[in-house]
This record gives structure tokens, C-alpha cells and sequence, in this order.
């Protein structure tokens, strides 16, 4: 597919997607304080010094002094995909001992330390585990705003269908089909999952409500 229809597919679908995802999002009593802290870029910025210092506690290392930490990090540490890996294994670490709050602000720093740098693949990755991190926390409505940002940002198929899979738990089947419904949009090879039950019930569900109206 051309990039400019790709890019045509990917907003047509996700304008269909703020009717009911955005029903649900009003819904929640606790949307307010979930979006100051998560959108704002100021919060996504704060926590990178604590982040790398709580990486390297858990690397083992010492939190070296401000003269050797001058300059970007990929110069410091030999490469951002080195540095990225390494965090994400802090991070694994960081829920292993009981500090998700410790992960949460390392996957806030991978995002916003090498927003630029990151391909699709390794940008998704991250928002999926920040997501899945947060709902670990009890934070759904912080959850389901880390899918809406990585979705916005890398429009990735797998990660739609992992949003899909968060909001199913939640027992919200019309955003779960939709989101489902154009994950496969974007990538045909995940057509199987709509015959998933939950999602075949749903899209019955929803065809039954249409021819009754």
C-alpha cells in the first residue's frame, strides 16, 4: 500500500474509533487527573534523571557524578538501542522486586529520550508494556490513555489489538471490536482473531442492535 493511502487508512479508521472510545473515556470519574499527568509533556519529562538512576541500581552499577554525564546518552552509553534494551531489563526487573513505579518512569524515559530515534516496532513495544505496567499498578484509566498515546504516535496493528484485549477485560466489547475491527485493517494477517468468541458474539451483538433500530 502507498504511504499516502496508508496514512488515509489509518486516520479514516481512527476518526471511527472516538465515537465510542470517546463515550468511554467521559465515562470515567477518574479521566481528569489520568490525563493531566499523562499527556503532559512536563510529566513525561520529569522522571528521566530518577529513571536512569533506578536503572542502574538495578544494573548494579554506581550512580556516576555529574561530570561524567555530560552529553546525550547515546554518546555516554554507546548507542540508544543499547540503552533502550537495557532499561526495558531494568524495568522487567524493577516489577520482579515489587517497584512497577520504578518501571513506569523508565518506560517514560525510553519514550521521551529517543523519541525520535525509535522505530515503530520498538515504540510499540514500549507503550504495550508501559500500558500493561499501569493496569499491574490498578491504574486502567492511566492504562488505556498509554494505548491511546502509542496508537496515536506509531500506529501499530499489534497494539491496537492489544488495546482491544485491555478494554475486552473490562467488559467494554464495542471498543474492543472496533479496535480489533481496524487492527485488522492495517494488517490483514490478524483477521483470524475476529472469529474469535468475544469478538463474534460482539459483532452479532451489534448487528442484532442495528437491524432492530
Amino acid at each position: 500500500m502507498a504511504p499516502s493511502a496508508q496514512k488515509a487508512t489509518v486516520g479514516h479508521g481512527l476518526w471511527r474509533l472516538w465515537i465510542p472510545l470517546g463515550f468511554l473515556l467521559l465515562t470515567s470519574a477518574r479521566l481528569t487527573t489520568a490525563l493531566r499527568m499523562y499527556i503532559s509533556h512536563d510529566h513525561w519529562g520529569r522522571a528521566a534523571h530518577t529513571a536512569v538512576y533506578q536503572a542502574r541500581v538495578f544494573q548494579g552499577e554506581r550512580w556516576p557524578n555529574s561530570e561524567t554525564t555530560r552529553g546525550p546518552p547515546s554518546e555516554q552509553l554507546g548507542g540508544y538501542q543499547l540503552r533502550v534494551e537495557r532499561l526495558h531489563l531494568s524495568a522487567r526487573k524493577a516489577i520482579k522486586h515489587k517497584h512497577a513505579d520504578w518501571a513506569s518512569r523508565m518506560y517514560t524515559y525510553v519514550l521521551t529520550a529517543w523519541t525520535s530515534e525509535l522505530d515503530s516496532q520498538d515504540t510499540a513495544r514500549t507503550y504495550l508494556l508501559m500500558a500493561l505496567n499501569e493496569q499491574r499498578l490498578g491504574q486502567y484509566d492511566a492504562a488505556r490513555l498509554v494505548f491511546m498515546r502509542g496508537v496515536a504516535h506509531c500506529h501499530s496493528p499489534k497494539l491496537l489489538l492489544s488495546w482491544a484485549l485491555f478494554e475486552s477485560k473490562h467488559g467494554r466489547m464495542d471498543a474492543a471490536l472496533a479496535l480489533a475491527q481496524h487492527s485488522v485493517e492495517l494488517d490483514r494477517s490478524l483477521a483470524p482473531v475476529l472469529r474469535w468468541k468475544m469478538f463474534a458474539d460482539a459483532s452479532a451483538a451489534k448487528a442484532r442492535g442495528r437491524s432492530q433500530t
